[in-house]
């Protein structure tokens, strides 16, 4: 019997998946915290109550999250209501994300196309100023 590889993932968390915030999400989804860092992006973050969502807006701004590590990443994209069809709650995209400790990685990100109206907008960009 041969053992299959599973693949590792990076993928960049701002929200519900923080570790640091949430640390119920290592042990859930079997991820590995790799990291603190910032997504440099043309993402913008809003409240949606319970959580956060990243949409494109075509503005530069910093959003403050962890990367984790993870081969489950199927079961994330459940979680976040990802499927490859388009027709979920959130779509994912790599992109760049530079760690406190300089290293710059590819990690998956979950965003949504168009949020809500008249939601708040983070202006810091950090879910953790949300929650104080």
């Amino acid at each position: 019997m041969s053992e299959q590889n599973e693949q590792k993932e990076y993928v960049f968390t701002y929200g519900t998946l923080r570790p640091s915030l949430y640390p119920h999400v290592e042990k859930r989804f079997g991820v590995k915290l790799v990291g603190k860092g910032i997504l440099e992006s043309t993402f913008s973050m809003y409240n949606l109550g319970a959580f956060p969502a990243l949409t494109k807006t075509g503005d530069d701004t910093s959003i403050r999250g962890e990367v984790v590590e993870t081969t489950n990443l199927r079961g994330l994209d459940h979680y976040e209501g990802y499927n490859s069809s388009g027709d979920g709650l959130y779509d994912r995209s790599q992109q760049k994300v530079t760690l406190d400790d300089g290293r710059v990685l590819t990690a998956w990100v979950y965003f949504m196309h168009k949020v809500p109206q008249d939601v708040e907008l983070v202006e810091s960009g950090d879910w953790e100023d949300m929650r104080k």
